[in-house]
């Protein structure tokens, strides 16, 4: 009985996933290796048939048809025995080196598609993590940006400049603090000012003209105190001044100085006097927290009763009101 012909089973190779095709690669180049340096060997042929058996087994864990490639294996293997045996090594050898150049091609196309895969999947991870690291920069720093910006704007007041009642709490906070702790001066003098007439000026000239005064006010007290010492707007036309280790005498003479510089504003109301200040002083212990807070209240009372001596004064929380000169 002839025998059926077999089918060589490398055929579809070329064709098959590319896990198959890479392993085969490896696996043939390998084979070639060791024919070429033991030609003289006479089981070499042996060794081709044991190799793609083995080819076979490995395959069986592909998640393919397992069983049809082992068969398909099987019977490549059988049927490159049949053709090596009878023959010299010389044709041997002939036989071999055919075989593996027909297929070299097939299989190194697969290899350099893998290769131009892997390459590709790779470069395109590697932009994919640079963009996202990237974007978690400007994502982070956008938020850094915001949350100070939100921080600053909670303790700044948005017309003026300066700071806003939140402020004054956290300044009053930390100075006390600090004080008990010795990094602090022990002592500090609070300034209350006050707009004279600003309700005519917002009145008869507008609230733009009353928003111009306020922030000139603010401008002269941050642009006239030390680095140190805290200006806050309380609301409508009346601010305060945390002085931290500051005599009330001195204090005193900060007033004068800057009521005489109040008149420098640039003023259009031809029926309306140039706006002046009024101010009120106390002195408060940081090493005692209730001291503060009777300050800011005697140095309220000392404003107005500096208001209720004529305005355009300042007046300590310990003495009478004192006359502008």
């Amino acid at each position: 009985m002839t025998p059926r012909p077999e089918p060589s089973g490398l055929e579809p190779l070329a064709t098959r996933p590319i896990l198959a095709a890479g392993w085969l690669a490896v696996s043939t180049a390998a084979l070639a290796h060791f024919l070429l340096d033991r030609a003289g060997a006479a089981d070499a042929w042996q060794a081709l048939v044991i190799l793609l058996v083995g080819a076979c087994s490995f395959r069986l864990a592909l998640p393919m048809s397992a069983i049809r490639l082992a068969r398909d294996q099987q019977l490549a293997a059988a049927d490159l025995a049949r053709r090596l045996e009878g023959v010299n090594l010389e044709s041997r050898q002939e036989t071999i080196a055919g075989v593996l150049m027909s297929r070299g091609d097939a299989v190194g196309e697969v290899s350099r598609r893998v290769h131009d895969c892997l390459a590709a999947s790779i470069a395109a991870l590697g932009e994919a993590r640079r963009a996202r690291r990237t974007l978690h920069h400007a994502v982070e720093k956008t938020a850094r940006e915001v949350t100070a910006q939100l921080a600053r704007e909670s303790v700044c007041d948005h017309l003026t400049g300066v700071g806003n009642r939140r402020a004054l709490d956290a300044a009053r906070l930390a100075l006390v603090e600090s004080a008990r702790s010795g990094n602090a001066p022990r002592r500090l003098v609070v300034m209350m000012i006050d707009v004279d007439h600003f309700k005519r000026i917002n009145d008869t000239l507008g609230h733009g003209a009353g928003d111009e005064c306020l922030v000139f006010v603010a401008r002269l007290l941050r642009d006239n105190v030390r680095r140190a010492d805290v200006v806050v707007r309380l609301g409508g036309d009346e601010f305060l001044v945390l002085l931290p280790d500051e005599s009330l005498e001195r204090a005193t003479a900060l007033a004068a100085h800057l009521r005489s510089l109040v008149r420098q504003m640039n003023w259009h109301g031809r029926n309306i006097p140039r706006p002046t200040l009024s101010f009120g002083l106390a002195e408060a212990r940081l090493d005692r927290p209730e001291s503060l807070d009777e300050a800011i209240r005697l140095a309220d009372n000392a404003l107005y009763a500096a208001k209720r001596s004529g305005r355009n004064r300042h007046a300590a929380a310990t003495g009478e009101p004192v006359l502008a000169r």
